[in-house]
């Protein structure tokens, strides 16, 4: 991905177009789930059933039931300031990486949840448009979504929780 190796921008010097930035995830909201301590900004989570093997179905396994993805507005913060990441339109979002967390979600230990999240502390890569803040988004500028492409994240490595 040439996210990875693109030029990113101070968020001091933020001004218009198209920018890169990288910095720690700061989130005034945050997401849950359910029969674990870890509130991300984003998750992606699929929730498995375990099932016992017959003649008629073959061996034992986790067959996903349900899938989920979602994602809260949040802010990046590099030394020179923050910028306000616009989550308003999910499906113009791409994120690649994040943590991974494997957990029981039933009683008898027959369903679990896989989850993929990027959550506060967390440094990211964001590629989008710039824009300035809307009220209640705090001072400073935003980035949405580049006309036509996502805004892109890209999570760079764990951080303490914020």
């Amino acid at each position: 991905m040439w996210l990875r190796f693109a030029r990113r921008t101070p968020i001091a010097e933020l001004d218009s177009g198209v920018a890169v930035v990288e910095g720690r995830v700061v989130a005034e909201k945050r997401l849950v789930i359910a029969g674990s301590q870890t509130r991300p900004v984003w998750l992606d989570m699929t929730v498995e059933v375990y099932t016992t093997g017959s003649r008629a179905r073959g061996r034992a396994m986790w067959i996903p039931r349900k899938a989920e993805q979602q994602i809260v507005a949040f802010a990046v913060e590099d030394e020179g300031g923050r910028v306000w990441i616009d989550a308003t339109d999910r499906s113009r979002i791409a994120v690649r990486g994040g943590r991974r967390e494997i957990g029981s979600s039933g009683k008898r230990g027959t369903s679990r949840y896989v989850a993929r999240f990027i959550a506060p502390g967390d440094v990211v890569r964001v590629r989008g448009e710039v824009r300035a803040a809307r009220k209640g988004e705090g001072a400073g500028k935003a980035l949405r979504p580049p006309e036509g492409r996502p805004l892109e994240i890209l999570f760079r490595k764990a951080g303490d929780a914020g």
